[in-house]
């Protein structure tokens, strides 16, 4: 759906931001900052508390086909909650992300 829109829409150009709206609290812009959007910019979960060997991640790491992270690795988990960054890297980060829902159900 949200692939399908920012397709639609032509004149969106800047910096795109998905989020789950659980996540999202704007004390401001969150673009103001950023002078151009790199093209995908994801954010870590509360490091060091939430990582890659934390309990509540084992099972998505565990089950990842293409994961490089060592067992009992710790590093930050990132978060798919809230992913920002240019339109074309938006929508390639769709797409992959629909490969791998298509590939897991």
């Amino acid at each position: 759906m949200a692939r399908d829109w920012l397709l639609q829409c032509e004149e969106c150009t800047d910096g795109v931001m998905l989020t789950d709206t659980r996540d999202a609290y704007f004390q401001s812009d969150p673009f103001e900052y950023i002078e151009e959007p790199h093209p995908i910019m994801v954010f870590e979960e509360m490091f060091p508390n939430i990582t890659t060997n934390h309990w509540l991640t084992n099972i998505p790491v565990e089950q990842c086909r293409e994961t490089t992270i060592l067992a009992n690795e710790s590093l930050p988990m990132l978060c798919s909650g809230s992913t920002m960054g240019s339109r074309e890297g938006i929508l390639e980060y769709i797409d992959v992300m629909v490969k791998e829902f298509d590939y897991w159900k």
